[in-house]
């Protein structure tokens, strides 16, 4: 269903439908709609937008006729209910839920469990029915309805309770609610129930379109004009001010989404403007009239009355239950609301608003209940309070009522008046009232704006031109159009007419137009003595002449009527500063925020003298600016011009160095980190890794020495900070990674290949790639570059192919960081001969082939024959044979392999591929029958249709195999009709042989007509003819279709059954004057086709027909003739028609002999015998010249001439004088005619808009817009009614309305404004318009006041201006007027009047300044007007006056020497006054400073002076220096200054400031230290640790910034440094310290040490054999070992048990079992020795030894 609106009419209810935007729907669970009462309303109004849809499981519209699950089950609708509108429907669409006849209470409409713990709203349709018989509303207040919900485990509450008394639901109402929040949850219910009733029979209610915005559920989105963002609810009232397009999006925001929107138009009011002559010639009165069609509200008051006393309270019937009479209020046909009094006493009433809009139709409807309804009266009352109706007074039931409604315009519209020639208001009298009076000295157009006084943005614009002045009273203006603020402004006249002259002036500015009104002499002095008009602007002004007369009072005609005055303003350019910035600051600084309040039109100056005219901000880049004093200059002519200045210095931030990423190896030497940073300042603070605990370096240092082989990697942060806190602290890192020493193991994952093949060794590797690895084979080795996976540089593996077996031996390992190490690692490839399987090859075999193919004589010969055979149709390979039969018959083709096999190297297999070839097929044939003329030689027949299955590509031959070979298209006309063989070829694939196959066709002849004829040649219409036709060829039964040129045609068949070769069909002709027959196909038995030439003519005769029979003329009005149209479109002129009108018979007889069809006629109609109304003309007859009648099917239907009366209308009016805006009002009588009547009428001769009225009988008219003033002539021209008939007026008299103007008066003060207090002024009333003498009331200020006005403007009683004598300011404020005729007037303008107080002032601003710098002088002004004129002195000399305009300002100044500024006197625009206050400047002198000293040293903690000397100033001094970019800060110090340093820079002083303040501008000299750096020492050396047996040690000079160096190799060797790397041998075992001292070029040297390590060296000899027999010679068997840490021997017998054991180097087997006296037998015995070698590596020997005895 859909919603109801208030004021919805039926066709507005339709229309509304029509504004509704499609719905769009992305899944079909959802729709929406926006309606609206209207698609346009007037500027101003508001119009309510409602949302109609529903959608899932949290809504339910009802429209299916059934409920949708959002409702409980069982029971959760209780019973009686129905779907539909047995009391009516929902007036927005059909079905809804309704609890009516027959439903018990409780009545209920409970939900599931829904989502409700997202909160938002529960919206639905509801109503409770009237008092109207079978279908009963409830009305007491237990009989409503509650809205409720429950949570789980909880009770039902209450939401809202529906209360029937007073019928406040009896029309469908949408309402929405929003969820509690205690309802908020996920398993929410909600129900409506009413738990009273009357009866089941009485109480009825509903709801519909219910929509719970569950969390899953359904909500709105609005959007468009001013909708707030995010607006939710189903409805909302939108005001818009322009035409508007609203949206709405409806969804559940997850996969079911609708949209509409509507288009809302906005009416704009409309104006007429005109320009009447006014009593003084040359001048014209202005008037404006602005109308809108507005809504409006009509009033409905119900009375309990009844003559002697009332028997019933309210309209109650006294039954019981109770029932009440009552009253529907219908708009336009739909219910808008029922009306009824529960209660009251007699004589008692009630009052309801029902809003309309203007033409709408009010019905309304008594609905009387029997018992005292005698005792119900209701009148009915317009907008504008008039009775329109009383209904049932006195005594009597009411009846009911209809009337048209009419809203007069409500809006109050103000009027703006604009002269659009010249500009501004010049020539009117007051621009801000409707009908001012214009006076202009050439042809000017004037605009008029209208605005609705509530909604400003209602506008309408007309314009209307103005002719000039012929008056001799003529002026011109002139005056200064440039001034400065403060200037005066005299406003000159040259003036002809007769003095003195009355003016009024608008003066306009931002604050708006202001009046004022003078009185000037013929010089265009003021005739009160304060000379010329004077005006002291503060802003641009415009001055505008709106009236000027003359002693006569009429106006003058203005030559230049405007005056407009720039006023500039005096310039500010701000306040002095002083600003410090960062020179490594990167933010550009507006310098123009450091002036503060300034103007933003002035130029600044660079301290370079460079003006940049860019206005007030200016932007100083720290990095590329210079600094200074940057000035900022302001001129405003005429005014004089302003300065101020901003002093910019530069410091220089402190340097903590550059952030430097430093990599060590996990045995690199310590470093001090500073050294990395560059040259950082000292006495900064390092922050070491997490925790990121601080460390400060020694006084005067930036050192933090890091060990990487204790210290924890990580960022270290040097922070050093500014000392001036000028600059933020500046910091730099030092990032330090610690690289582990790269390892590496070799392997490879096939250490067992063949000859010829190639196997990969693998590294294990850590360290950083790339790796540098030397591997050796056993006779040569190689380095290797290897990535992180051990793959070369391509990302190959190291791939080898030996020819032998051979081991791989690594010997050392270099990585990307430079770190080596030196690993035991090996791995041994093994190398094998690989296997022969043969050659493979390919055996082609026919599949019709029975031969058997050993496939070992495939193979080529040679082949191993240890091998074995896989086939393609067995899972497995077959047992170990070299030989295999194939059977082409058993076996499938494929690949066929050999495999022989010796591990390890991989299998050899030989394939043998065989292809089995299919033998050809020429088909199976399939013989066929065709029709000779089914092809041709460009449609052949096929002979491939004979075949089934052939292979393709074979020949075609005539006859049997052997014939004429032909192509397989042929042409079967070249062969005849017969039986034809042909035989198909195909080539066999070799070793497959060729096939054939022999086929046979058929060709049957084509069908052929001898004759084609008709029984008859000529039939009249309707009758039917035989068609025959005989066969000549072709093969019986034989299908024969034909056809006749008829629209649509005709299509008989005929069927000639077999033997027979003829045949007939019957048929109707229908084609006037022939109809011909066609054979369209002809098909025999054999299913030949063909068709024929031949055709058959038959001639037909027709019968008359009349088509159309109408009329141009269906209703006219008395006096017009109408007619009547035949047209004879078939038949044989003449004919004759007979046709019949109220009983009188009439005959017409169309077209002559020999005239064709069509013959049309149009036939007069006797007027005598035509009734008012309808009259019905019929057919009665129609027959040709021979007698031929028309079938009565086809005789025209009978038609309808309609005579209507014409209207008759007197004229009058009842409202012969009213005051302007009063009601005027036409009284209208049409005495005939037909409801609507469109009256024509003139007003003052131009035709107006027709009127229009609804019924007979007596109407009025109140006329919109009001009526101009005057006397207004309204003339009748005709009257037309809604059949469009017309009655002259005969003669009807014109009517005359005589409209009185509006009184308008207007206040201005005409004497002096402002003045002082004490002096006095004068108020002047300039009259509009209005009949004089004039009663005034008006306010001064709060004091209420009156006075009566001449028809000047002046006070009766004294001809004379009102004099005023206020104290303060004052407004003067008019009320109202009353005139001579009675017109009243409320009036609101108002006149000010200001009364100024004397300036008052302070000055101050004593202070000491330093000499050159700027002062500023303040001066506090405690009363007056800005700006303020300051006279003060310097050191008693008088100096030049200042002027300034704020409460609080200042100037600056810059004395020399000590000087002290006294103020004399202050002027504002309006007073001066006397003033003595001082101020006092006290100047210090600026200190002067030179540098000298400074020297090199090394960068080894000797330090130099630099000194510092001061001259001048006042001390103690803080002096600001920097060394290079750093910036150092010392204080409180004398005239001198010494600086001991070892940091190397240019030191040179910034800044000094004395104890003063005063900063010194003289600075001389600098000092230099240079500190030369120190070599950086660095020592690598490899390898290490070495033994004596490779005592080679290589040294590698890393160091940094030296000219030389001296090895000193600890073993009393010594070497001068190459640069690069050297070597030294060493000659014993031991501990060396090597040191390397590197020189700087400057002398500076720095010694790095290293340590070398020389162990002994390993070595092993184990003997084979020994003779343990006491001969000593020969006797223990001992290897000889050195350079080990741990030894383990271990000997064995030849059945594995151990004889000895030692882990003594020195100890030997004697060849006794386990040190025992048991001697161990001669033979063969097994050693294994486990070692550890001073490098901590392991090794193994294992081997025999033979004991010899």
């Amino acid at each position: 269903m859909k919603r109801f609106f208030t004021f919805k009419t039926l066709s507005l209810f339709i229309f509304s439908f029509l504004l509704l935007a499609n719905i769009n729907t992305v899944n079909a669970q959802c729709s929406t709609s926006i309606v609206a009462v209207r698609d346009s309303i007037a500027c101003g109004e508001s119009i309510l937008l409602q949302q109609v849809g529903v959608g899932g499981a949290s809504s339910d519209d009802f429209t299916a006729g059934t409920l949708s699950g959002l409702w409980a089950s069982p029971g959760g609708i209780s019973s009686g209910y129905t779907i539909g509108g047995p009391c009516g429907t929902n007036p927005q669409g059909g079905q809804h839920l309704w609890f009516g006849n027959g439903s018990p209470t409780p009545r209920t409409a409970t939900t599931i469990p829904v989502d409700a713990s997202c909160g938002g709203n529960i919206c639905f349709d509801f109503r409770q029915e009237t008092q109207s018989g079978t279908c009963d509303g409830p009305d007491q207040t237990n009989e409503g309805v509650y809205l409720q919900y429950k949570i789980t485990g909880g009770a039902w509450i209450t939401i809202f309770y529906f209360n029937p008394v007073g019928f406040p639901y009896t029309g469908w109402q949408n309402h929405c609610f929003g969820i509690p929040l205690a309802a908020q949850t996920t398993t929410t219910q909600f129900r409506w129930q009413q738990t009273n009733a009357s009866s089941s029979s009485f109480d009825f209610w509903g709801i519909d379109n219910v929509n719970i915005a569950t969390c899953s559920g359904y909500s709105s989105l609005w959007s468009g004009g001013n909708i707030p963002l995010g607006y939710a609810m189903d409805t909302i009232t939108v005001s818009p001010l322009d035409t508007t397009t609203y949206h709405l999006m409806y969804s559940n925001w997850i996969d079911d989404t609708c949209t509409a929107s509507i288009f809302i138009a906005v009416d704009q009011p409309s104006i007429v403007s005109s320009a009447n002559s006014s009593s003084c010639a040359g001048s014209d009165t202005l008037d404006a009239q602005a109308t809108i069609t507005a809504n409006c509200n009509y009033t409905i008051e119900l009375w309990n009355f009844l003559p002697g006393g009332a028997t019933q309270t309210g309209w109650s019937a006294g039954t019981s239950p109770p029932q009440y009479h009552n009253l529907d209020a219908n708009i336009n046909g739909s219910l808008y609301s029922n009306y009824t009094m529960t209660t009251g006493a007699n004589q008692t009433s009630v009052s309801y608003l029902i809003p309309v809009t203007d033409g709408d139709q009010l019905n309304l409807l008594f609905s009387s209940l029997g018992n005292a309804a005698d005792e119900c009266l209701y009148r009915v009352y317009d907008s504008q309070s008039n009775q329109l109706t009383q209904q049932g007074f006195p005594g009597s039931i009411p009846g009911n009522f209809n009337t048209t409604v009419t809203c007069p315009a409500t809006a109050t519209y103000n009027y703006s008046w604009q002269n659009i020639t010249s500009g501004g208001v010049s020539g009117l009298n007051n621009p801000n009232i409707q009908n001012p009076l214009a006076t202009v000295a050439v042809t000017t157009e004037f605009q008029v704006t209208a605005y609705d006084s509530l909604h400003p943005q209602c506008i309408a614009i007309d314009t209307v031109s103005v002719l000039p002045n012929a008056n001799p009273i003529s002026a011109t203006l002139s005056g200064d159009t440039l001034i400065c603020v403060g200037d005066p402004v005299f406003l000159n006249f040259s003036l002809v007419g007769g003095a003195p002259y009355d003016l009024d002036l608008i003066i306009t500015n931002s604050s708006g137009s202001t009046p004022a009104s003078y009185q000037i002499d013929q010089f265009g002095l003021q005739t009160n003595g304060s000379g010329a008009i004077t005006f002291y602007p503060t802003e641009n002004t415009t001055y505008s002449i709106t009236s000027l007369s003359d002693i006569t009072g009429c106006p003058a005609s203005v030559t230049d009527p405007t005056l407009i005055v720039d006023v500039k303003s005096v310039p500010n350019a701000g306040n002095i500063s002083t600003i410090d910035f960062c020179t490594n600051d990167i933010i550009n600084y507006d310098l123009s925020t450091y002036l503060g309040a300034a103007d933003n039109y002035g130029d600044w100056t660079h301290p370079g003298g460079v003006t940049i005219t860019n206005g007030l901000n200016l932007n100083f880049d720290p990095q590329t600016d210079p600094v200074g004093v940057y000035t900022y200059n302001i001129t405003n002519s005429p005014c004089a011009s302003d300065w101020a200045t901003v002093m910019v210095n530069l410091v220089t931030p402190p340097n903590a160095g550059t952030t430097m990423n430093q990599v060590y190896c996990q045995n690199a030497l310590a470093v001090d980190l500073a050294t990395l940073l560059g040259s950082p300042y000292p006495d900064g603070v390092w922050t070491l890794p997490p925790p990121g605990l601080p460390f400060s370096p020694s006084a005067g240092t930036a050192t933090l020495n890091y060990d990487p082989a204790v210290d924890p990697l990580g960022t270290y942060t040097y922070t050093v900070t500014d000392p001036s806190g000028t600059c933020p602290d500046e910091s730099a890192d030092v990032n330090i990674s610690i690289n582990a020493l790269p390892t590496v193991a070799i392997s490879s994952t096939n250490t067992n290949i063949c000859v010829g093949q190639s196997t990969c060794l693998d590294f294990a590797l850590t360290g950083v790639s790339n790796f540098s690895i030397d591997v050796f084979d056993g006779t040569t080795t190689s380095t290797l570059i290897v990535d992180a996976n051990g793959n070369d540089i391509f990302g190959n593996c190291i791939s080898v192919s030996p020819i032998t077996t051979t081991t791989y031996s690594v010997n050392s390992i270099t990585d990307n960081n430079g770190c080596i190490s030196f690993p035991n690692t090996s791995v041994t490839v093994n190398v094998n001969n690989p296997p022969n399987a043969g050659t493979s090859s390919v055996l082609n075999i026919c599949s019709d082939d029975i031969s058997i193919y050993p496939l070992q004589n495939e193979l080529g010969g040679g082949q191993d024959l240890t091998g074995y055979w896989a086939v393609p149709f067995l899972p497995n390979p077959l047992p170990n044979n070299p030989n295999f039969d194939y059977d082409p018959q058993t076996m499938p083709a494929g690949t066929y392999s050999y495999t022989v096999a010796a591990a390890p190297c991989p299998d050899a297999i030989s394939n043998i591929t065989i292809n089995l070839i299919t033998p050809p097929f020429a088909g199976i044939a399939t013989n066929n029958d065709i029709c000779i003329n089914d092809y041709s030689a460009i449609a052949p027949y096929d002979l491939s249709d004979l075949l089934i299955g052939e292979d393709i590509g074979g020949d075609w031959c005539v006859g049997l195999p052997g014939g004429a070979i032909i192509a397989p298209l042929i042409d079967p006309n070249t062969y005849g009709t017969g039986i034809f063989q042909f035989s198909y070829l195909v080539y066999g694939i070799p070793p497959c042989s060729n096939t054939t196959t022999t086929v046979s066709l058929t060709i049957n002849p084509e069908p052929v007509v001898n004759t084609f004829t008709s029984n008859i040649p000529t039939v009249s219409q309707g009758n039917s003819i035989n068609l025959i036709i005989d066969m000549a060829v072709g093969t019986p039964p034989f299908l024969i279709d034909l056809i006749d040129d008829n629209i649509p045609s005709g299509t008989p068949t005929i069927s000639i059954l077999s033997p027979n070769m003829n045949g007939s069909v019957a048929t109707i002709p229908n084609v006037f004057p022939v109809t011909t027959y066609s054979i369209t196909n002809i098909i025999d038995g054999n299913g030949c086709s063909t068709t024929s030439a031949l055709t058959v003519p038959v001639t037909v005769d027709p019968y008359p027909v009349i088509n159309p029979f109408n009329t141009a003329t269906p209703i006219v009005c008395y006096g017009t003739i109408p007619s009547i149209d035949m047209t004879l479109t078939q038949g044989e002129a003449p004919v004759t028609v007979s046709y019949i009108y109220n009983g009188v018979t009439y005959t017409e007889v169309i077209g002559n002999v020999g005239d064709v069809a069509p013959i049309p006629v149009n036939i007069l109609l006797d007027t005598a015998n035509l009734n008012y109304g309808a009259n019905t003309l019929t057919i009665i007859s129609v027959t040709d010249n021979s007698g031929e009648p028309s079938p009565n099917n086809l005789i025209p239907n009978p038609i309808v001439v309609t005579v209507n009366p014409n209207p008759i209308v007197t004229f009058t009016t009842s409202t012969p004088e009213i005051c302007f805006g009063q009601p005027a009002i036409l009284e209208f009588d049409f005495l005939d005619g037909t409801a609507d009547f469109y009256v024509d009428y003139t007003i003052n001769g131009p035709p107006q808009t027709p009127l229009t009225f609804n019924n007979l009988g007596a109407e009025s008219y109140t006329l919109t817009p009001h009526p101009s003033v005057g006397v207004n002539t309204y003339s009748m021209v005709q009257v037309t009614d809604i059949n469009g008939c017309v009655s002259p007026l005969n003669g009807t008299t014109p009517i005359t309305i005589t409209v009185n103007p509006t009184p308008i008066l207007d206040i201005t003060v005409s004497g002096a404004n402002p003045i002082c207090v004490g002096e006095t002024s004068a108020l002047f009333f300039p009259v509009t318009s209005g009949t004089p003498p004039y009663s005034l009331s008006y306010l001064a200020g709060t004091t209420n006041s009156t006075a009566n006005i001449d028809a000047v403007g002046n006070i009766v009683a004294t001809g004379n201006t009102l004099p005023i004598s206020p104290i303060i300011d004052t407004d003067y404020t008019l009320v109202s007027v009353t005139d001579a005729k009675g017109c009243i007037n409320t009036l609101s303008n108002s006149a000010s009047i200001i009364v100024n107080e004397l300036p008052l002032v302070d000055i101050s601003g004593t202070t000491e300044i330093c000499e050159q710098d700027v002062a500023q002088l303040y001066f506090n002004f405690n009363a007056g007007t800005s700006p303020w004129t300051v006279d003060y002195t310097i050191n008693n000399p008088p100096s030049l006056p200042v002027t300034l305009s704020n409460n609080r300002d200042s100037i600056a100044v810059s004395p020399a020497t000590t000087t002290v500024y006294t103020v004399n006197s202050v002027s504002d625009i309006n007073c001066t006054s006397p003033i003595v206050d001082a101020a006092t400047i006290t100047v210090n002198p600026l200190p002067e400073v030179m540098v000298t000293g400074g020297g090199s040293v090394c960068d080894d903690g000797s330090e130099v002076d630099v000194i510092i000397t001061t001259t001048s100033g006042t001390p103690t001094f803080n002096i600001e220096y920097t060394v290079g970019i750093n910036k150092q800060l010392i204080s409180n110090i004398g005239y001198q200054y010494i600086i001991s340093t070892n940091e190397a820079g240019v030191y040179s002083v910034t800044e000094v400031t004395d104890s003063k303040g005063c900063i010194a501008k003289s600075i001389n000299g600098n000092a230099t230290v240079n500190v030369n750096p120190m070599p950086e020492a660095n020592i690598t050396a490899y390898p290490q640790p070495a033994d004596i047996n490779n005592p080679l040690i290589y040294f590698i000079d890393k160091s940094m910034n030296h000219v030389n160096g001296i090895w000193d190799f600890g073993d009393g060797n010594t070497a001068l440094s190459n640069f690069d790397k050297i070597n030294h041998t060493f000659s014993d075992t031991g501990t060396f310290i090597v040191a390397l001292e590197v020189m700087t070029d400057s002398g500076c040297t720095i010694t790095a040490y290293h340590t070398i390590i020389i162990d002994q060296a390993f070595k092993i000899y184990i003997p084979n054999a020994f003779t343990p027999n006491n001969d000593l010679d020969n006797d223990y068997f001992l290897p000889i070992v050195d350079g080990v840490q741990e030894y383990d021997l271990s000997i064995y017998d030849r059945f594995g048990e151990r004889v000895f054991i030692t882990e003594q180097t020195n100890e030997a087997w004697d060849g006794k079992v386990n040190n025992g006296t048991e001697y161990a037998t001669a033979g063969h015995y097994v050693y294994n020795i486990v070692i550890i070698d001073f490098n901590g590596k392991e090794r193994t020997y294992q081997g025999t030894i033979t004991l010899i005895r």
